[in-house]
């Protein structure tokens, strides 16, 4: 039905939890609509999460440093 392309961009909508086919479609289709720009530091935010935020080793809360304020 979509292009490959679209196809994979649904699929990892879908791996996001309560999001299923068509929220996915509805999720993909808005980026394809979307300025490039945008989609970049959409892009570059998910990235940054996986780099940057640690578990404090204090008191296990979500941080950028290894041990929270």
């Amino acid at each position: 039905m979509y292009p490959k392309t679209l196809q994979q961009l649904i699929e990892s909508f879908k791996m996001l939890p309560g999001v299923g086919q068509k929220t996915a479609e509805r999720y993909a289709l808005t980026m394809l609509e979307s300025n490039i720009e945008d989609l970049n530091e959409f892009a570059s935010n998910l990235m940054n999460i996986k780099l940057n935020i640690k578990t404090c080793k204090v008191c296990h809360n979500l941080t950028e440093t290894e041990i929270c304020d």
